[in-house]
């Protein structure tokens, strides 16, 4: 009964961005990613170690066309409720984005994940989206991307936003980068601790390092 009610609600998210036009960062977005997927991975075996140089612009790009795509489709007003992951997927879809499956991942910029994470005891609410792209090797390229949202229904604003590096030291949910939110104190302040692991590529002996930061609202990058 609950898989019934999750493909319904897909379902219902496809035909509500269906009836409506395509938008055009979403269109972006997919272009984005079939120009990865037409680069390809390298030739490992032939002696290739890293991504081709067109790699880490893109993925930047796609990063924030993502961040651009997600920040619309929470402020899309003509839209009822407040904004899901399955929203953003649907915006993709109906742009012209096909999902393939893990095993048949072979470019960079595949979209590993896209995570909402509503926290509650703050005024006025706080929205954490998180989203993941794959990258199978490359000490440059943005893997995870972090925004922090204050507002609600369908009013948000984007006060902090940051990104890291693809680590590939396993296949877990959350490699890359992971954050906790600090409780709001007296003053209803609060901030983002980030953990990272630094970036690496291919088996390594040496014990990976995390590295910590603390943000405040107002951090952006890019």
């Amino acid at each position: 009964m609950t898989r019934f009610l999750s493909l319904a609600t897909i379902v219902l998210a496809c035909l509500q961005v269906e009836g409506q036009s395509v938008s055009p960062r979403a269109q972006e977005t997919v272009q984005t990613i079939l120009d990865l997927r037409a680069i390809g991975l390298p030739n490992f075996e032939g002696g290739q170690s890293g991504p081709p140089a067109s790699v880490p612009g893109l993925l930047r790009e796609l990063n924030g066309q993502l961040r651009t795509l997600i920040t619309d489709t929470l402020n899309d007003r003509s839209h009822s409720g407040v904004a899901g992951e399955r929203e953003i997927v649907a915006e993709l879809q109906a742009a012209g984005w096909k999902e393939i499956p893990r095993y048949k991942w072979n470019a960079y910029g595949e979209i590993s994940q896209i995570r909402f994470d509503m926290r509650t005891g703050y005024d006025p609410g706080i929205l954490v989206v998180s989203t993941q792209l794959w990258v199978p090797c490359g000490a440059a390229d943005p893997d995870t991307a972090i925004y922090v949202f204050q507002g609600g229904a369908r009013d948000w604003k984007l006060i902090l936003a940051t990104d890291a590096d693809f680590a590939h030291t396993s296949e877990r949910d959350g490699n890359g980068l992971q954050y906790e939110l600090s409780p709001a104190d007296a003053k209803g302040s609060w901030y983002l601790a980030i953990a990272e692991v630094p970036p690496a590529c291919g088996p390594t002996t040496t014990p990976a390092s995390l590295r910590y930061r603390v943000l405040r609202p107002g951090s952006i990058s890019r």
